[in-house]
């Protein structure tokens, strides 16, 4: 299979992102003790992309059998060259809203992290039913997703303001405030109203300014996220050609400032089916 340059560019992305999110969120599953993970026997990943979670799954959880779908065939093909484990596999779904190909009951825990950049606003709830139906009595369902950058420099802000327009256009943003995206408020109550019960929601707060620990590998992180979502954003005509170039070096000198401050923050909920 023939992987386009944009392909390589999200496969960089995720790979990277990926492992630094395990880190700065506390580990594969936010709030689930890993003692409770080690007792489940199969584990569903919604858009695993090149299989980097399901891999540090796999690693941590020898013993659990994961299943990962994804719409978008180079992930799926990466993900399977990436999983050489017997107890790991990769699917190639239509679609993450129609009757995805398990039994009922399949799975102890569905995971996904960051779907608003994969689905529409109004497929969420499409999707939630379909991984009420596909786990067991008991079972887990994890959603991870993130919110604007906020920071004091200029161009970093212009790129959070950039996202949001990206999205909304998208149809993958519920806020109408140009502020922030609008999912913390919206995740729970859509869980909930899908069925599951016992909801948790726990927030985490990223600080990437400059001197801190993770600043280095985050601004990697967004130099990758620029240079992948920078050429949609022409195509959506929200900047010129031109305009996108000098966006992504100015972001790349601002990071390198010392007075240079930013925190990301993502929430995650937890909710169980009762059945």
């Amino acid at each position: 299979m023939k992987i386009c340059n944009d392909d390589v560019v999200e496969i960089a992305r995720l790979t990277n992102h990926i492992p630094l999110l395990i880190f700065c969120l506390g580990g594969l599953v936010p709030g689930v003790p890993h003692e409770d993970l080690s007792k489940m026997k199969a584990v569903l990943e919604v858009g695993c992309g090149p299989g980097v979670w399901m891999q540090e799954f796999t690693d941590a959880n020898p013993g659990i059998q994961v299943t990962g779908i994804d719409t978008r065939p180079t992930m799926v093909d990466q993900a399977r060259k990436r999983l050489q484990e017997p107890n790991a596999s990769a699917l190639l779904v239509s679609s993450y809203t129609d009757q995805l190909p398990f039994n009922d009951a399949s799975f102890d825990l569905v995971s996904m992290h960051c779907m608003s950049l994969l689905l529409e606003r109004e497929k969420w709830a499409s999707l939630l039913s379909e991984c009420q139906r596909v786990l067991r009595s008991e079972g887990l369902i994890r959603v991870t997703e993130f919110e604007l950058a906020q920071s004091n420099a200029q161009a970093t802000e212009e790129w959070s303001q950039l996202c949001w327009q990206a999205l909304k256009q998208l149809d993958r943003c519920p806020s109408e405030s140009r502020r922030y995206l609008g999912w913390f408020s919206e995740l729970e109550p859509m869980i909930s109203a899908a069925g599951f019960q016992e909801c948790v929601c726990i927030p985490h707060v990223v600080n990437y300014s400059y001197g801190a620990p993770c600043h280095q590998e985050w601004k990697r992180d967004l130099n990758l996220q620029v240079r992948k979502y920078l050429p949609l954003m022409v195509e959506m005509h929200l900047l010129t050609q031109e305009q996108s170039v000098s966006l992504q070096e100015r972001i790349e000198q601002e990071m390198n400032v010392p007075s240079f401050h930013a925190i990301q923050h993502f929430l995650t909920v937890l909710g169980r089916k009762i059945s």
